[in-house]
């Protein structure tokens, strides 16, 4: 088994590196001696003949890989330990608050809320038939909704994370409307477009969810995921979207005492939507806290309706999310087309130091690369 294993770990280190030795065709050293020779007639003599080939005894096939990392990080404009200590000294609080609070804990929620919501799709199934509306209810709620939301959020991600990543906001503001691809500007009709679509799928599942649960007075277990484990990511998001609020309003006062531009903006969109957010975030701690008190409550066997009353009510406040969320996305799209300085507002809220304009993609923003070294090729 040991010499197997040594010949496998050999067979992959040989394919990586057979560009730099005496075969230059699909097969490497020791595939070419396992077929020719079979698994169990190389002798050890020949294991350790070949072992010496291998890259980490065969200077000439390390020299080979060294070359070929170097030639990739130059591709992706990352010189080594200098550009990366270089990059994280342009890393901004502000934006790596905001990526961690953003696409950061909206991706953990959607790996925490996705295994429950596949538990209650395939719970559509009775009888061998399936239910088409709960089907429907589940895939657009469950599914569908939360993908689109958190597909915005990276697609939009130079306003959450900076660009380059975890330096600068980016926002619809003139100075710095910049982001990958397209600017946040440029985003912003189709990312208000999927947000609406997804807003009312949601809606449309919470509406659902609360006249047939209430209807039915029936308890349920939340599973796989336990809904105690679900209790604090929403409470994170409140904390922020309070905090995040008190200095929004501080931000407004401070712009308007000292005279500066808040876009076309006059801070009214942006008060709903921090109200709508918290809104939405204590809604979602309040709905993951009746849900942990339905599932202690029930018991299928002895206590089959208890808790459908707390069940009852966390779907309903589901249904009315669907108020604050859709004054969240008119008002963000409002914000943008405004021209609201969203990165300042961050750089109020989280950062250490004057928000910056630099544009993203500016050489100044990167590292310098060293010179390639002509000699390494091989």
């Amino acid at each position: 088994m040991l010499k197997i294993g040594i010949i496998s770990f050999l067979g992959v280190v040989q394919v990586c590196s057979a560009g730099a030795g005496d075969y230059h065709d699909d097969a490497s050293m020791v595939q070419r001696t396992v077929q020719e020779d079979g698994l169990h007639t190389i002798s050890d003599a020949r294991l350790a003949a070949l072992n010496k080939r291998a890259i980490l005894f065969d200077h000439r096939k390390q020299k080979f890989f060294a070359s070929m990392l170097s030639k990739v990080t130059h591709m992706l404009h990352f010189g080594g330990k200098k550009s990366v200590l270089a990059w994280l000294e342009k890393t901004t609080e502000e934006a790596k608050t905001t990526c961690a609070k953003g696409p950061g804990l909206g991706l953990v929620g959607f790996g925490m809320d996705m295994p429950n919501s596949i538990s209650s799709l395939l719970g559509c199934k009775g009888n061998n038939t399936w239910d088409g509306l709960c089907l429907t209810k589940e895939i657009l709620g469950g599914v569908l909704s939360p993908i689109m939301d958190l597909a915005m959020d990276i697609y939009n991600i130079e306003q959450d994370c900076g660009c380059p990543f975890l330096q600068g906001l980016k926002d619809c503001e003139e100075d710095t409307n910049q982001g990958y691809y397209l600017t946040p500007k440029e985003k912003n009709n189709f990312t208000t477009k999927v947000k609406t679509v997804s807003t009312i799928m949601a809606a449309y599942a919470g509406i659902y969810g609360a006249i047939t649960t209430c209807q039915a007075k029936n308890g349920s277990k939340q599973a796989p995921m336990h809904p105690v484990a679900l209790i604090p990511l929403p409470a994170a998001q409140a904390s922020f979207s309070i905090y995040e609020f008190h200095k929004l309003r501080q931000f407004l006062i401070k712009e308007k005492a000292e005279n500066k531009s808040t876009g076309d903006s006059d801070g009214t969109c942006e008060i709903v939507s921090g109200v709508s957010a918290i809104a939405s975030d204590v809604g979602g701690f309040v709905t993951a806290v009746l849900d942990t008190v339905s599932h202690y409550k029930y018991d299928e066997k002895t206590k089959p309706n208890a808790g459908w009353e707390e069940l009852c009510a966390s779907e309903i406040l589901g249904a009315i999310d669907a108020i604050p969320a859709m004054a969240d996305v008119f008002c963000s799209w409002k914000s943008c087309e405004d021209g609201f300085p969203k990165g300042a507002l961050r750089s109020f809220t989280y950062g250490t130091v004057e928000h910056s304009n630099g544009k993203c993609g500016d050489t100044e923003d990167e590292a310098p690369l060293p010179a390639a070294d002509p000699t390494s090729t091989p």
